[in-house]
C-alpha cells in the first residue's frame, strides 16, 4: 500500500516536471525567435526599418516600427505559437537605435 502510494507520487511528479521542461523549451524557442528579429532589425538602416512578418516552423514572428525620434526607433516583435487550444502570444519590445 505504501509502496503503491510512493509510485503513484513519483508518477505525478515525473510528469510535471516533463510538462516544466517542455515549457522551457517553447520559451527558449520563443525568446531566440524574438532575439534574431530585433539583431535583424538593429543591424538595418533606420530608414529602411518597416513593420513585418514571417513564419518559422509552426512559429509566426511579427514586428512593428513605432516613429521614435532621430536617435531610436521603437520595435515590437510577437511572436505567435499554435496550442491545442488558442495561439499563445508572447510579446517583445526593443529599440533600435540609429
Amino acid at each position: 500500500m505504501i509502496l503503491s502510494i510512493g509510485i503513484l507520487a513519483l508518477i505525478g511528479t515525473a510528469a510535471s516536471a516533463a510538462r516544466l521542461a517542455a515549457q522551457g523549451r517553447r520559451a527558449t524557442r520563443t525568446a531566440a525567435l524574438a532575439t534574431a528579429q530585433l539583431e535583424a532589425l538593429r543591424s538595418q538602416d533606420c530608414g529602411a526599418l518597416a513593420g513585418g512578418s514571417r513564419s518559422a516552423g509552426r512559429w509566426t514572428v511579427t514586428w512593428s516600427v513605432s516613429g521614435g525620434n532621430a536617435a531610436a526607433r521603437g520595435v515590437t516583435v510577437v511572436v505567435e505559437e499554435p496550442a491545442p487550444d488558442s495561439v499563445r502570444r508572447h510579446v517583445f519590445a526593443g529599440v533600435v537605435p540609429c
